[in-house]
């Protein structure tokens, strides 16, 4: 007869007697299938009337011998905490205890992180993949639980609530093994600290309650605590720091529990205030919370503000924590303003000028690659070049790093150093690291003028099932075969020749005769074949060409989509590409990716002037395809993610990698 595992027993068991703790009002569901929680709670009132109030429950059950270890012995992954961090209600923690068949109930908002003033980055790091939640003898459910309940989701409810009354107040007192004669100093300082957040926060002295934001300062350690929703303990084992920095360090603690209740556009304002002057934030926990709360709120000014301040301090845990907060900007990617990339430069410049100044060549190798990647995003692809290349004389190692080959390959691309550019990819491509080096390899090969090499690479990169995301490659091997067809497998490119010979082709010249159009065209491609003005005439030609005899689109649909490949800022080429597929019946595959890469790289007006063609007009369908293309496209931007690659102490890097959320 087969038996049920003790652990499936146990965990009926807790939830049996969970539901029989609560008030028999309160309606208790259970989650199938859970990410992490089991049950909602609905608290109704005595009457037996509806509430808005609201929690999740996850169910912790053990039969371990030793209480004092079970109530300890818990730690819930980085992924899932952030979870529960981001949920609109809060989270209870239920651990039952079998051999007592007792509960204890804390919740998970009440989690209280230990910050150092001066952590070894590193080992803070480590512990940053997971979180330890702990349970004492007095979170044990009694008959007064469920009314305690009820007040902290309440609290819950008003700390997140976006109409939260400003300035809020924090209510400020010592420890016993401080002297009362040090209070006011010290408010006086966290007052001065958060001077410019002072519509923000307030401070009075005055003891907490669980009922109100309060901070306790105490010789070894302080806590701030959004009343009895979110805490942070920051430990200053080595004695308090002088006046200005413990302020500084307050106010960090205020700005880390108010991005805890998901308030991050106030963590941000309180952050600016006081995190420059801060040694709270050189811990990784503080810096990474920070930087999400710039991100989220989008506060990129003002995290660069605070990256710049950091950075010119100069010690190395300052610039940890510099190069930690301007994730916030990295994960911003294509969507900084230009002001916001020009600062992002300017402070990149900052942090590699003091890093240079300290003689530590490491940092600076570190800080000239951070460099190179915000004027990659700014755009500025030479000087890019410049600061990776600095990079790889300040660090050798980086040159065997196969991201920074990647990078580096990228902005001599951009910078038509399309030989070096094949050099850099084919050592990034045979670490095997990224499947998407190969399609830039093959780019890189295409524009070098091997196009036969070039297509052996498109062709390995395709042969796995892409995505939506691989359009523009499935373009441009298209292209390649069209290239091929009309020049070879390799070419001496000319573009400036091309460029001047296609220029001469005016089909609206009636003194032109098509003769001479082709053999300008001609002429124009045997110089570059990637000449997207070439072909953009070509396409012109062939209909001139049908125009006097039979039109035929079907051959003009390879030139119209090598023109608007090769000129991929050009909006009129995107849309000719686009309607003439259309009207010629291609796959919708082909279609779909026409208008995905137009829109990705020449923007809306791809979408406005498809959407205005009224000779002849889109179809539904077709228009239905736009939408997705765009949608799609919108999606992907949304959901990009990033590695941030923080030095580390002992040398090298420690990456950090930000996924993207999961699609729905």
């Amino acid at each position: 007869m087969p038996l049920r595992p003790r652990s499936h027993t146990i965990e009926d068991e807790s939830e049996r007697h969970f539901r029989e703790a609560v008030p028999a009002e309160w309606v208790v569901r259970k989650l199938n299938p859970d990410y992490g929680i089991d049950l909602t709670v609905e608290i109704f009132d005595d009457t037996g009337h509806s509430t808005p109030f609201s929690f999740h429950v996850q169910l912790k059950a053990t039969d371990a011998e030793d209480v004092g270890k079970a109530l300890r012995a818990i730690r819930f992954r980085r992924d899932l905490a952030e979870h529960y961090w981001s949920l609109p209600i809060p989270v209870l923690i239920v651990r039952y205890y079998g051999p007592s068949r007792q509960l204890y109930a804390r919740w998970f908002h009440g989690y209280n992180p230990l910050v150092a003033v001066r952590p070894d980055a590193t080992a803070d790091a480590e512990r940053s993949k997971t979180v330890g939640f702990v349970f004492s003898e007095r979170d044990s459910w009694t008959e007064r639980t469920p009314a305690q309940l009820v007040g902290a989701v309440e609290s819950f409810r008003r700390y997140r609530s976006p109409d939260l009354q400003l300035p809020l107040t924090f209510f400020v007192s010592v420890a016993d093994d401080v002297d009362d004669s040090d209070l006011v100093p010290r408010v006086l300082a966290l007052r001065h600290a958060l001077n410019s957040a002072a519509d923000v926060v307030a401070v009075r002295i005055g003891d907490p309650t669980p009922d109100r934001p309060h901070a306790v300062i105490g010789a070894r350690s302080s806590t701030v605590a959004l009343a009895d929703v979110a805490s942070v303990t920051i430990d200053h084992d080595e004695g308090q720091p002088d006046h200005d920095v413990a302020g500084a360090n307050l106010g960090c603690g205020i700005a880390l529990v108010f991005a805890t209740v998901g308030q991050t556009n106030l963590a941000a304002k309180v952050a600016l205030a006081c995190a420059a002057k801060s040694t709270l934030v050189t811990g990784m926990h503080a810096a990474f919370t920070l930087a999400g709360a710039f991100f989220r709120s989008q506060r990129i000014p003002e995290a660069l503000t605070v990256v710049a301040a950091l950075a010119r301090q100069g010690d190395p845990d300052s610039r940890i924590a510099a190069f930690v907060l301007q994730s916030a900007v990295l994960a911003r990617g294509s969507h900084l303003t230009e002001a916001e990339a020009a600062q992002a430069v300017e402070a990149a410049r900052v942090s590699l000028r003091a890093a240079l100044a300290s003689g530590d060549t490491a940092a600076a190798g570190s800080d000239a690659y951070n460099l190179g990647k915000s004027l990659v995003r700014a755009g500025h692809w030479k000087e890019a070049v410049h600061a990776f290349e600095q990079a790889a004389d300040l660090d050798g190692d980086y040159e065997t790093r196969p991201y920074f080959l990647a990078d580096l390959g990228c902005g001599l691309f951009e910078s038509e150093r399309y030989d070096e550019a094949v050099t850099r990819y084919e050592r990034a491509v045979a670490s095997g690291e990224e499947r998407w080096w190969m399609a830039l390899l093959a780019d890189s090969l295409m524009y070098a003028g091997r196009y036969a090499d070039a297509d052996a690479r498109f062709r390995e990169y395709l042969a796995e099932e892409g995505d939506a995301s691989d359009s523009v490659w499935r373009l441009k091997h298209r292209v390649l075969n069209d290239v091929r067809a009309l020049v070879g497998d390799a070419q001496d490119r000319r573009p400036d020749e091309a460029c001047q010979l296609a220029e001469r082709i005016d089909i609206e010249d009636p003194s032109l005769s098509i003769e001479e159009a082709v053999d300008l065209q001609r002429r124009s491609l045997e110089a570059d074949a990637l000449c997207g003005a070439a072909h953009n005439r070509r396409m012109f030609i062939s209909l001139r060409e049908g125009l006097e005899g039979e039109l035929d689109l079907s051959g003009v649909i390879e030139p119209a989509i090598s023109a608007a490949v090769l000129q991929p800022d050009d909006v009129g080429a995107w849309v000719n590409a686009i309607r003439i597929a259309a009207d010629i019946g291609v796959p919708h595959g082909v279609l779909y990716d026409l208008m995905r890469t137009g829109v990705r790289t020449a923007g809306q007006g791809v979408i406005d002037d498809v959407v205005a063609a009224r000779t002849p007009p889109m179809s539904t369908e077709h228009l239905a395809l736009l939408d997705r293309a765009a949608q799609d496209l919108a999606d992907e931007k949304h959901h990009e993610g990033f590695v941030l690659r923080v030095p580390a102490p002992e040398g090298g890097m420690t990456e950090f990698e930000f996924a993207p959320p999961e699609r729905e």
